[in-house]
Parts: C-alpha cells; structure tokens; sequence
C-alpha cells in the first residue's frame, strides 16, 4: 500500500485536452523498443495521455490511486470515440483511503467506463496494487512504481517531486504477458495461488461494489443520471507466456528475487527502499555488505517514520540494523517523496510496484537485464547515482528513537505489591527491546533484564517482566523501562526512557544477607556512583562491581573495596577479568588518605584497552595527574609500595618478575586505606571485574612468590552434551528438546520467531546457555558445535560463542559481558544448500576468526553459547587438543557423529 505525502505540493503547467487530442493524434512508428522515464524530471502524465489519445483499438489500466483528472478526462474521451476501455481499481483505496481516487472514479462510473474492484478479501492485504496499461493497438504497455497520481507522474518544482520509475516497452514478450495479466484478472476465473481466499471471485463490478459500500452511498446522489455501464468480462487474451524476470505479485517470490540477486552481486549493491519489513532481505545486504561488497541505501523518510501499523514499525527496526552495521545511507531530503522500489546490481535493476513485504498483493515486478536491455539498465543505474550525488534533494540518514514506553501496573505509589512482582508497560512504537532497571533508590536503579518485542505484524499491546529473585518485603522500589532500537546499540543516545515510579511489596523488611568480603575487607561506593556498587569474595576471587564516572579531575566516583594500612606496606593483586564498559573503565589498585571523593591517592589501574594507568592526587581537592603507563592485558598482576612519601606502582605477567610504572612522591597521614577499585567510566551501568591473588602487607618487602602449581592433567579432549547442561544454565527462549539423533536423545532448541539475527553479541544477552568444563593452561583448544537449522533455514543457523578467560595469540579474545564473539554459521556458502540436519561447524564462511584457543589457568572455565538466529539447535560441543584439533568431529552437513567422552 502507498501513502500520500503529508507535504503540499504544487501542479504543473497543463495542457488542455483538446490541444492534447491536436498534439498528439497518433504516435510516430519510429520508437525505441523500451523507455524508461524517472517523474522526478519528466512529465509522465502527457507521455500517458499522448499514448491514450494515439490508440484506437483498446486501453487496458489498473490503478491503486487514481487522482490526475487529465488521465480520467482522456479515458472517457477515447471511450466515447468507440475505443475500448477497461479499468481495474481498489476499493480499498477508493472507500477507505483516498478521497482524491474515489472522486476521479465517481467521474469514471458516471461516463459508463466499464470497471471492475479488487473486493473478495474486503481487507488488506490482498489489494490490487498494479500500475500499468495496455495500449492494444499500438503494441505496447507503461507499468512502474508510479501511481496514477499528479505528484506521482510529474514534478511540481525541482525541489517537489516523486522518485519513480515509469517504463514503456513495445517488447512483445512484456506486452503479451502484461495483456495476459490484465485479462486474467478481468476474467477473474483463475485462483490466485498465493491468495489465502479459496479462489474466485476476487472483484466485483462497479455497481455490485458499490451497493455494499457505506462510503459509495453518495455515488447516485452525485451523479443521478449516470451513463450505462456495460461490462463483459470475457477474456481477450490469451495466456501468453511470462518473461521469467516479470513476477506478479509482493511477497516472497518478488523478496526471494531480490536476496538472490544481492547474494550473487560482487561489485556494489544500489538498493532505493521505500518500505522494508520482511528480515530476509535486510540479512541478505547486511551478508553481503559484511563480505566486503560494498552497498549504498535510499530510503524514504515518511515511511521509515510510519507509525500507523505495527507492520510499518518493521521498516524502523530493519533500516536502524542498516545503519548499525555501517552501510551508508541516505534519506530524502526534498520536499517530495521517494517512492522507488529500485535495486541495482551488476546484473539488473528492479522496475517494481511492490514494496519488500510479507504479504502477497497483484504487482508487476521487472527485473531489467543489464545484458538484454543495457540502455534501460544503464539508465536506473545512473538514476540511482545522480539521487546518491545529490546533496541537496538528499541527506545522510538520521535514525531516530523509539518511543518511550508508558508504564501500566504496578501503579506509581502502589502498596502491597508482590516481592515477585510483574512490571508491565504499553507497547511503544519502533522499540525492538526493553531494558528494565529496578533499585530501592531512584537515582540508583540497576539494570535487571532486557525484554525483545515481538518484531512482526501483530504484536502484544503490552510487553511485562518478573524479576529473576524476590524482592525485599515491606520495601519501596523504584523502575523504569527503556526503549531500545538497534541505532541504540550504536549510539546510546537513542534510548528512551520511561518516567520513574515506585511500588512498596507487601510484608516487612528483612535483614541485609551477611558480607562475603573476609575482614578486615569491606566496600563502599567513593563519590556519585549513580549505581550502587557491591562486591563479594570467594575462595580467594574477589567480584567488584562498580559504577562511577570517572577516578580523575578533583572529584572521584568508583567502588572501593578497602581495609585500613598503617605505616608502610603494600597491595598486591591480579586483575583476573574486567568488564569492557567503557574503554576509560578502570580496575586496579589504590592507596587513598580518606574515602572522600576528593581524598589525595594513588592509583595503579588496568583499562579494558589494555592501558595501565599509574596517576595520583598530591593532595585533597587537587586535581589528579597521569604519571606514567604501559600496556597490558588482563589477566595482569598489580603491585603498589608506600615506603614513607615515595609510592611505586609495578606490573607482572606471574606475580614474580616485576616491572616498575612509575615511581611519585605524595605525603598521606600514617593511617589510610589500601585495596582495590573498579570504575565502570558511567553511572548508569555498573563494571563487574574480579580480582585473584590479593595480598596485603604492613611492610615495604616484596611478598613471597606464590607456589607453582601442581602440574595439570595430561590435556584430552573437552566434551559437552547437551543433556549435561543444567535447566539453571538455560536463560530466556533456550529449551531441552527430545531427538533420538542427539546425545542421550537430547538437544538444546530456540523457537523461530520469524525474525532473527544480532549485529553482535550482547554484553547482557537474555537469551543465552552458559556450561562449565576444566581444561588446561596453555594448551590450544578447538572448539567445534554441532548445530541444526529448524528447517534448514538459513535465518535459524548461527550462534555466538563466548568465553570467560579465553586467549588468542596472547591476548582475550570472545569474553563474556561484552560485545564480541565467535561467530558460528553453520551454512558454508551464502546460499545456504549446504544445510540438511546436523553439522560440524566453528566459523563462518565470510569471516577469519581464530577457532584455536588457549587458557591463562588450569581449572573451570565458562563457556557461553548466545543466538545469533533464532531457531537455531545445538547438541554437543567439543573443545579438542589432539583428535579434532585440525578437523572437525563430522562434516558440516547430514552429520550423525557422537563424539565419546
């Protein structure tokens, strides 16, 4: 369906139409086979009338909108100079959309031009959406994008016009199939196949429609005394056969048309979206665009802002996942409308009426061959250039937020609630998914959870969550929700919060659950932290999780986990992992006078970067110094010494050599606190580091080195069934699954939603298994999933994997909690024929990404299997050393290996 502008515009100069009927009496036999003229400069409407007034045996024309007068004169005059004339419209456009179409068509049905209405469903989808006519004499026919309306087929200014494409061709194959469509429609004895009616009939005559429209009832208080209308619906054409690059229809086969020609381009894809809501064909450009060919988007404003109907809401959502993967993009700028639904590869370019939608609905769709019509190829392609060139009618794309959402129940200030309460808010327009933050403080509310919304046609009015564990009885909580688009993902600033209420659960508060931290230890939030930090401890790891804006300047904000230091001594400590919050994050070691946030310290900190900060404040207030640095990765050992006023910072790889950062001078009272700091560079997200070896001495001398470790097991292969993971380990649409090919007749399955598909990983993904398994330190590993595809799809076939210490080539590679990871795609190629059940895979066809890995220590690890796409299925999991350390388990398809333990 295509929608009028909202922008006014201005008419063209006309020509009346009896100087039209002088003109243009007849058309010279001398024309080019094919023409293809772009509205944006040519005036269509007379290349239209001109054709009309020139033909003398029939004029065939389905129209969605119907609003230049001109054409509706002309009909009526070549019908009452005994032409033939016949016209197929829309009743939805006519009663329920365009009062401009329903006037031009009263006009029509008052002259006796015979007309037929697409009516049999009465609603959408199944609408007659065909913009072309047949001009029977002469040979030839016009059909594009272009409605049959004034702004659509003629610019009013060069500044107010519509981006279309409108083709006339006397090629007897698009001629002959072209009457064949008008005529089997008319006919309308023929079952559509892709209709969800039964079969015919599909249309109604004019009188029929009429008589069942609320809105036609003014038609013969209008027009009393109306010219008969004679229509004989029996076919005039032959089925002539269809050109294999015509398809006649939206949906599938026009959308499975183009992904296969973005899949087979190589050089450049030039793709002009009017509306996109089906996922195949944004994965289809993303696939290629991540390959290395390049791509180049216009889209259409109004429609990528259209809010009338969740379907529309999809356009957001697939140009913001555009935009995010870093395809250029631009927008319309002019006063206009863009309206093409043009793709331009090496190998065609799409004259189509049909926007990129699920649904089926009667289009004409070309795909004009570069080889066979290079004339009308190179024209579209240089089209589509002077449109990316133009830096006045078109600007960079500007993704927009989603709304914010309304929060529903509980009520603000609502008493009561249940400590397993259920937060619910109205659906909010374009959102894709809702983060929700929870905490007993308004200024300090954590983030719980992230709920996706249902990225199709039809989706809930309301969207809720449950909080993983019970909330504290008799306690005030404070919520918000925070709509997410997949722009957001990029650019933060996109988020759109809700407003901030507050409930109280039922019941009495209880006692605060005992520390974990071992004394003398304990933590406190130093500063504005935003969100409340905590930290615990066991068997010797140390978790700190801390906001805070920043350890710099003359004001501090951070969590601190402390104990008091008397005289000299020093902290030892190795950063085990740090969360990737922010590349200016921080987790180290501090001495610091007080726990103020202007309190004079020094600081020995590790960026997510690998950057190490060695900086102190001389004194309170003053502002803080970087003294020195180097580069390391974590896992990294920490050292700082105070020896009266003089502080060394160190580095270690183990804990025994040492490499000094830097050395200052600052002067502390006898008595301060010394311990360890994680800064998460924002108050609204808290950094999770942890922290191993910690050791604190009262005295200057360098600890003993700790005692080697006992020799590991000899290294054999790690092997994970499915049925060996945990139910706790499975987080949101993760399930078991019986099949008697799997391990112990078990899987691990995601549903198929109908959309699919992460631009990354997600830091704090909802959906998502996690597995533990013991391997050795420094021995390479393979790792190796046997996956399925539900139906062997290629949108259900890929997953992220993650890992809590991995290690490639020395440094972290696929950490948990951030953004990256190994994608695994279980399709070989792009076509995806390779997928028929069970395969091996570690890697995916299009990227180089190390599979071979190592570990920094010997014992329990993490392993983190997250959807890519779902209704992807995995089974086992095998981390080789020795057996399938350069070969998989099995082949990547029809596989029915077990791997033994």
């Amino acid at each position: 369906m295509t929608n009028h502008p909202t922008a006014p515009y201005r008419l063209p100069a006309r020509v009346t139409l009896c100087a039209l009927l002088l003109l243009f009496s007849h058309v010279g036999a001398a024309r080019a086979q094919d023409q293809i003229y772009f509205p944006a400069v040519d005036n269509t409407v007379n290349l239209i009338v001109q054709h009309m007034n020139a033909e003398t045996v029939r004029i065939d024309v389905s129209a969605w909108y119907l609003t230049e007068h001109l054409i509706s004169e002309t009909i009526v005059a070549r019908m009452h100079a005994g032409v033939q004339v016949r016209v197929i419209g829309d009743r939805g456009s006519i009663f329920e959309i365009d009062p401009s179409t329903k006037q031009e068509f009263y006009y029509l049905a008052n002259a006796g031009v015979p007309i037929r209405l697409r009516y049999n469903p009465t609603f959408f989808p199944e609408i007659d959406h065909m913009k072309m006519a047949v001009f029977k004499g002469q040979g030839i026919v016009e059909f594009g994008s272009a409605n049959w309306a004034t702004y659509e087929l003629t610019p009013a200014s060069s500044t107010n016009y519509s981006d279309e494409t409108v083709m006339f061709t006397s090629d007897p194959m698009l001629v002959g199939a072209l009457e064949s469509r008008f005529d089997q429609i008319w006919n309308d004895t023929a079952k559509e196949p892709e209709s969800i009616i039964s079969g015919p009939p599909y249309l109604k005559n004019w009188y029929d429609a009429c008589a069942l429209e609320a809105n036609c009832s003014d038609f013969s208080t209008l027009n009393p005394t109306p010219a008969p209308m004679v229509i004989n619906t029996a076919r005039l054409e032959p089925d002539n056969p269809v050109p294999a690059d015509m398809i006649w229809g939206q949906g599938p086969d026009f959308n499975n048309r183009l992904v296969t020609e973005i899949n087979n381009e190589t050089t450049r894809v030039k793709f002009v979206i009017y509306r996109l809501t089906v996922g195949n064909i944004t994965a289809a450009l993303l696939n290629k665009f991540k390959s290395g060919v390049p791509a180049e988007v216009i889209i259409e404003p109004g429609e990528y802002l259209n809010r009338k109907f969740p379907e529309f809401w999809l356009t957001h959502a697939n140009l913001d996942l555009l935009w995010a993967a870093g395809i250029p993009m631009k927008q319309r700028a002019h006063q206009g409308l863009t309206h093409m639904k043009m793709l331009v590869t090496s190998a065609y370019a799409s004259n189509a009426s049909s926007n990129y939608a699920a649904a089926w609905q009667r289009d004409n769709d070309y795909f004009v061959s570069s080889t066979l019509k290079p004339t009308i190829y190179q024209a579209m392609s240089t089209r589509f250039d002077t449109m990316w060139n133009d830096t006045v009618g078109f600007a960079p794309f500007v993704p927009t937020p989603a709304d914010a959402p309304a929060q529903v129940s509980p009520a603000s200030g609502a008493t009561g609630a249940s400590t397993s309460p259920t937060l619910t808010w109205n659906t909010a327009v374009f959102a894709v998914s809702y983060d929700v933050y929870l905490g007993t403080s308004s200024s300090n509310m954590a983030f719980a959870g992230n709920v996706p919304a249902q990225l199709n046609t039809d989706p809930p009015s309301t969207y809720s969550f449950t909080p993983a564990t019970l909330l504290q009885g008799g306690t005030t909580y404070f919520w918000k929700v925070v709509s997410r688009t997949f722009a957001a993902d990029v650019n933060p600033s996109l988020l759109s919060p809700s407003s901030t209420l507050s409930f109280t659960t039922s019941g009495t508060p209880s006692a605060p659950p005992p520390s974990t931290l071992p004394s003398p230890w304990a933590q406190t939030d130093i500063g504005t932290t935003g969100l409340a930090g905590s930290a615990s401890s066991a068997s010797g790891v140390f978790t700190v999780n801390g906001a805070g804006s920043d350890i710099w300047s003359t004001t501090d904000s951070f969590n601190f986990v402390c104990q008091p230091l008397s005289g000299d001594g020093q902290i030892v400590a190795r950063v085990a992992s740090e969360q990737n919050t922010s590349s200016f994050a921080k987790a180290g070691v501090m001495l610091r006078e007080t726990l103020t946030s202007t309190a004079t310290n020094v600081i020995l900190d590790l960026n997510p970067t690998g950057n190490v900060e060695f900086m102190a404040r001389p004194s309170t207030g003053a502002a803080t110094a970087w003294l020195a640095g180097t580069t390391y990765a974590a896992p990294a050992w920490f050292r700082l010494v105070r020896s009266g006023t003089t502080v060394t910072g160190s580095v270690s790889a183990d804990g025994v050599t040492w490499t000094t950062v830097g050395t200052t001078t600052v002067s502390m009272a006898t008595n301060i606190f010394v311990g360890l700091v994680v800064c998460s560079h924002t108050t609204s997200a808290l950094n999770t580091s942890t922290f191993d070896n910690v050791v604190v001495t009262s005295t200057a001398a360098p600890p003993p080195p700790p005692p080697p470790p006992p020799p590991p097991p000899p290294a054999t292969n790690v092997v994970i069934y499915a049925s060996d993971v945990p139910a706790a380990s499975l987080h949101g649409d993760w399930s078991f699954a019986t099949d008697a090919t799997s391990p112990n007749s078990s899987k691990l399955v995601t549903t198929d939603t109908g959309f699919a598909q992460t631009a990354a990983p997600l830091a704090a993904p909802a959906n998502y298994v996690d597995v533990t398994f013991n391997a050795n330190a420094g021995t390479p590993y393979t790792i190796w999933v046997r996956l399925q595809a539900l139906n062997n799809s290629k949108l259900n076939d890929s997953v992220w994997v993650q890992f809590s210490d991995a290690q490639a080539n020395g440094s972290p590679v696929y950490s948990l909690n951030t953004t990256t990871g190994l994608l695994v795609n279980l399709a070989t190629d792009s076509t995806a024929s390779s997928l028929n059940g069970w395969g091996w895979q570690n890697k995916a066809y299009w990227l180089s990404q190390p599979t071979t890995i190592t570990f920094a220590t010997t014992g329990a690890h993490t392993l983190r299997i997250q959807v890519r796409e779902d209704g992807v299925e995995f089974d086992q999991i095998v981390l080789s050393p020795t057996t399938y350390l350069n070969a998989a388990p099995g082949p990547p398809t029809s596989d029915a290996a077990i791997v033994p333990k």
